[in-house]
């Protein structure tokens, strides 16, 4: 079953004769002759500026045909993330808390906007609403209960009649 394994004695006596520093073999590779015998791995780290070139040429290419004015407007709000990215790095001298802090004060108002538009917001301020026009009709419904009150306590409970008719 292929989740068992050895003896560790067994597997040491293999890995000494497989022996150390291999190149990577076909498994590892997975067969793909683009990679030129590289494992993924070493071919990313010594290609890297290749990739990446090729990857900003892609995004250039896909965002210059913008048409439709939803495609434009995501291109601009991702510019202007991208440029509120490159100005939000550390300053040399400044410390930790006060980069905090202007991040915060930077990202302040796009998260001020979520809060505002956001479903449960739009709930809560639903019942606050329906609150207030329950505490609008309340003055009303209070000066009806207050007269019942009075007409109660006028009257002698139950109980005490009750208690004055045995006597």
């Amino acid at each position: 079953m292929p989740h068992k394994r050895a003896k560790k004695s067994i597997r040491d006596v293999q890995s000494q004769q497989r022996g150390n520093d291999l190149p990577p073999s076909e498994k590892t590779t997975q067969g793909r002759k683009d990679l030129g015998g590289l494992s993924k791995t070493m071919y990313r780290v010594l290609n890297a500026e290749k990739i990446r070139n090729e990857r900003r040429q892609r995004l250039a290419n896909a965002t210059e045909p913008a048409k439709d004015a939803e495609t434009r407007s995501a291109v601009q709000s991702r510019q202007a993330l991208k440029a509120k990215a490159k100005e939000l790095k550390q300053l040399p001298g400044e410390s930790d808390r006060q980069f905090n802090l202007r991040v915060e004060n930077t990202l302040q108002p796009g998260i001020l906007k979520a809060m505002r538009t956001s479903k449960a917001r739009a709930k809560s301020d639903k019942v606050v609403a329906h609150k207030k026009t329950a505490k609008q009709a309340a003055p009303a419904t209070e000066a009806l209960n207050s007269e019942q009150a009075s007409d109660e306590q006028k009257k002698p409970s139950r109980l005490l009649r009750l208690h004055n008719r045995s006597d």
